[in-house]
């Protein structure tokens, strides 16, 4: 996969809604229907999830410690 900019991936995500959804829950926590929260995770995430992990695929590896570079 070549490297792109991973804001290209991330425009596959749906930003204003997950940003709006953290704001519920970490603002009206008291008031949450617990279903409906479990039903979004469920539904919802393991999308989220396979965008994020092609975003971050466009990053090169993390060299390692010092001396134990990969050959």
């Amino acid at each position: 996969m070549p490297q792109r900019d991973p804001g290209v991936y991330l425009e596959d995500i749906e930003s204003r809604e997950i940003i709006g959804f953290r704001n519920i829950l970490v603002h009206g926590y008291a008031e949450l229907d617990h279903r409906k929260v479990y039903d979004v995770a469920v539904r919802h995430a393991p999308a989220l999830l396979s965008v994020v992990k092609d975003a971050l695929r466009a990053f090169p590896e993390p060299p390692g410690p010092a001396g134990h570079e990969k050959d």
